[in-house]
């Protein structure tokens, strides 16, 4: 059975609801009669649409697995509990486990689940065994060990978060997580994740005391440095809990913050704290890709807008005086620099006394408009829709759906049933996530939204 390869596989957007849409197989055709399965999942948000999504195409393929195994059964080794949980949440019902249900106080639960049964004996034989496997909880719940439950954030969980970001930004995102599972699992071993106790947190925790404060009195190692990152988070954290910025969602039995709940306007919400407490981040965002990631990058990168200062001995706030990473910035900006002679956006002059090179007018322009459109045709690619050109008097609508960063800046796309935009990032967007947004494209180049607030196109 083919997979569910892209985030929106299956889903349209009619309005302001999504639709689950799915043509039924030719395998099937004999016994389900329907051509085209078109559902309501009654929500305009992206995110449940998607989970309602998965619900809806396990079904389905549980439904037709019971008239072609051998095409529709999935070779996971979570499938059958994943069946099963459907089926009861179909019921009504939560999956539990047989010993669960037979060791409450109250047997009102199970009773319950035997009435639902009652209705499904005229059912087809294979149905009502399903159905009765998944309310009686025969279904063994699956391990999952902690590498697992890894994989299984970094590739389902948290999909929606990485779609659109580059190799990169994906590797960066998430090496730390990786890294901190690898040393857990190297002190604890790759347990499943429903026997982890305290006492490993202990052992972690006594592994970092043990790096940072040698018993010996040697230096403590440089890689004690991920411990010293957790106390700044935890009283940086304590600060912004003062504000209510963030709140404490549990504690320890010495009444220590174990866990925060932070907001989706975390960021906003940060900055603007420190802003009224006269505070400012001693840290300047130069640009979200690395320098390797810059040397071919089609689009206009940080490189390209430094080239000029480079040359002239200096960057503002960077320092070019002999030093590793000098020399390592020097290397990258003649790579650039030779990148864009192979592309015509540069040439080399020769006089009697040096060599320059002459930046073609507008050059950072035109590589705004390459990444752009590498971007649009990737987009393009992935999401199987159109991309329509903000183009002057046009009115945008649409439903906010990713936060996409080229080179030159972050953009949102903005999706219709069958297209989508591809605009500057604005904080109204950030407020608009998920929902439907409606603007005007100005004359002079900006764009008039709901919030009144306008930015220049591609800038």
């Amino acid at each position: 059975m083919k997979a569910i390869r892209r985030l929106d596989q299956y889903l349209r957007l009619r309005g302001d609801t999504w639709h689950y849409v799915r043509r039924v197989p030719k395998a099937v055709r004999h016994i389900d009669d329907r051509t085209v399965i078109y559902r309501s999942l009654d929500t305009d948000s992206r995110k449940i649409a998607r989970q309602r999504r998965d619900i809806c195409a396990d079904e389905d393929n549980q439904r037709w697995n019971e008239i072609t195994p051998s095409r529709f059964q999935s070779s996971s080794k979570h499938a059958s509990y994943r069946d099963a949980s459907h089926r009861a949440r179909s019921q009504g019902f939560n999956y539990k486990p047989m010993e669960s249900l037979v060791s409450q106080n109250t047997v009102t639960n199970l009773l319950h689940r035997l009435i639902a049964l009652e209705p499904l004996k005229d059912s087809p034989q294979r149905k009502e065994e399903l159905d009765a496997v998944a309310l009686l909880g025969s279904v063994k719940t699956p391990s999952a060990t902690i590498t697992e439950a890894m994989d299984l954030y970094l590739s389902e969980i948290v999909a929606d978060e990485l779609a659109g970001k580059s190799p990169e930004q994906i590797q960066n995102f998430s090496k730390i997580k990786r890294r901190a599972v690898s040393n857990f699992v190297n002190l604890n071993g790759d347990i499943d994740m429903r026997c982890i106790t305290r006492e490993h947190a202990h052992t972690v925790r006594k592994f970092w005391h043990e790096r940072i404060h040698p018993k010996d009195g040697s230096k403590p190692m440089s890689g004690s440095r991920s411990a010293a990152y957790m106390r700044a988070h935890r009283l940086r954290l304590a600060t912004l809990a003062k504000a209510a910025v963030v709140q404490v969602a549990s504690k320890d039995k010495d009444g220590n913050p174990l866990e925060w709940r932070v907001p989706e306007d975390f960021e906003e919400r940060a900055i603007s704290l420190d802003l009224k407490q006269g505070r400012a981040s001693g840290v300047k965002l130069l640009s979200r890709q690395d320098l390797n990631a810059q040397l071919e990058s089609p689009g206009a990168t940080w490189l390209d807008r430094a080239q000029v200062s480079w040359g002239r001995g200096g960057l503002g706030g960077i320092s070019v005086k002999s030093s590793a990473f000098a020399k390592e910035l020097d290397t990258a900006f003649q790579q650039r620099r030779t990148w864009l002679i192979e592309r015509g956006y540069a040439e080399l002059r020769q006089d009697e006394q040096k060599t320059s090179i002459i930046y073609k007018r507008g050059y950072l322009k035109a590589l705004e408009t390459e990444g752009f459109n590498a971007a649009t045709e990737k987009l393009e690619s992935m999401t199987g829709k159109a991309h329509v050109a903000a183009q002057s008097g046009r009115l945008i609508e649409g439903t906010v759906s990713q936060k996409y960063e080229l080179p030159h800046g972050p953009h949102a796309m903005i999706e219709t049933q069958r297209a989508f935009y591809l605009v500057p990032w604005e904080s109204t967007h950030a407020q608009k996530w998920g929902k439907r947004i409606k603007g005007r494209v100005l004359s002079g180049g900006g764009i008039d939204w709901d919030a009144g607030r306008s930015r220049g196109i591609g800038r």
